[in-house]
């Protein structure tokens, strides 16, 4: 074969055996040890990866056939992720797995199933379409209180919550409302004490209903015209209803003082609140004695005995120290909502910094600390590995009574890192 060039005016003769030969060793050169395959076991660019028949689009955290790392949203959970679909993740549609592969949460932007909203509004606080009681609250038109256990002490002596609109109606979806500072507020010993005003009405017709007040001087104070009390529970303050209103309907309410003018319908509450239960004398134990010996010298002592008293008397019992059988109480509730991931429930000292108790959540969410000595607890639900739980409320104060049995409940939203 002849092959001119017409650049150098030369003549190239390739004979058939040499173009073979040539093309023999192009083939060799692109199949030979340099080839580039994912699956061989060996990493080679552009490969994030490379374990051979270890590769796997099924098994967690192991390098994918693509020779890809694994990674969220090739459809396997690896570690790390709470959830992994595939390309089902999505930001936009209710309860699926994010594109970050979390699991659908509260503040996730959309509205799961279980929430009443998820949004950035004042109205929608943890998915729920209410809001948390504070000091200083004023209240002028319908609201409705998140559920669950709540400090709310009067610290300006103001009323910690004032409702001054007329026709409104303040639901406590049974909310518990303690005007009591908890512990960490306090540098006092003993006991914390009653605060100021929980709820003073100052509006017409308003209508105040669920609501569980505790720990005030004066629980409600009702100063406006034509105000309703619907199954509100004042119980543990010094005054619970002081009443200048004279067309004050109370409804299926629970308190034991009452005081101002006369309120429509006799008596004014219909349950007295209940009454806690004695507490035993504690048995006293008698001082050691130790006999003191004759001393020698000029001054000499006779022989007799001494009675050592205690430095410090045993007081009552703190939380979780051991209690007559007798003396004990239990807390226990239901968890609600996302329940798979509810699994131990905690009492915790009323600072929290403190593990008293735990057990199990069942499978139906409910629970049961028993056994416990009489006090003031911090009660929290938890996942039992190393994601959050959220619940609605995030934690909650209970007073546990001796042969009493406290509730705590929780909405369970979801876990977060």
């Amino acid at each position: 074969m002849r092959i001119e060039s017409s650049c150098f005016h030369k003549t190239l003769i390739v004979t058939a055996a040499s173009l073979v030969v040539l093309l023999a060793a192009t083939v060799d050169l692109r199949a030979g040890p340099n080839d580039q395959r994912c699956g061989n076991g060996i990493r080679e660019h552009p490969e994030e990866c490379d374990n051979g028949v270890q590769n796997s689009d099924s098994r967690p955290d192991a390098c994918r056939t693509d020779c890809i790392l694994p990674r969220c949203g090739d459809g396997v959970q690896d570690r790390g992720e709470q959830c992994d679909e595939g390309r089902s993740n999505s930001d936009l549609v209710p309860d699926e797995c994010r594109l970050d592969c979390r699991a659908a949460h509260c503040g996730d932007g959309v509205r799961d199933r279980g929430e009443a909203c998820d949004e950035d509004s004042p109205w929608c606080t943890r998915c729920q379409l209410c809001v948390d009681p504070k000091d200083g609250m004023v209240i002028d038109q319908d609201t409705t209180l998140c559920e669950g256990s709540f400090s709310v002490p009067d610290t300006n002596s103001n009323a910690a919550i004032k409702i001054t609109g007329s026709g409104v109606v303040l639901d406590c979806s049974g909310a518990s409302i303690d005007g009591r500072p908890p512990a960490r507020m306090t540098h006092k010993t003993g006991p914390a004490q009653p605060s100021g005003i929980g709820i003073h009405v100052t509006g017409e017709a308003v209508v105040l209903r669920n609501c569980s007040l505790s720990g005030y001087q004066t629980a409600v104070l009702a100063d406006g015209t034509a105000t309703q009390l619907h199954r509100v529970t004042m119980c543990g303050n010094d005054n619970d209803l002081v009443n200048h209103d004279e067309n004050l309907v109370v409804f299926g309410s629970t308190c034991q003082s009452v005081s101002g003018s006369p309120t429509r319908g006799t008596p004014a509450c219909a349950n007295t609140c209940p009454q806690p239960s004695p507490q035993p004398s504690p048995t006293p134990t008698p001082p050691p004695q130790i006999e003191t010996k004759p001393q020698t010298g000029k001054h000499k002592v006779s022989k007799k005995t001494v009675a050592l008293s205690s430095s410090r008397s045993k007081s009552a019992a703190e939380p979780g120290s051991a209690t007559p059988a007798q003396a004990v109480c239990a807390i226990s509730g239901r968890f609600t909502g996302v329940t798979k991931y509810a699994k131990v429930a905690t009492a915790y000292s009323s600072d929290g910094r403190t593990q008293i108790a735990t057990t199990e959540v069942v499978s139906d969410g409910s629970y049961a600390l028993s056994g416990l000595t009489p006090g003031r607890y911090l009660v929290r639900g938890l996942s039992g590995g190393k994601l959050e739980l959220v619940t609605n409320p995030v934690s909650a104060t209970v007073d546990c009574r001796a042969g009493q049995t406290a509730t705590a409940n929780f909405v369970v939203r979801g876990v977060r890192d």
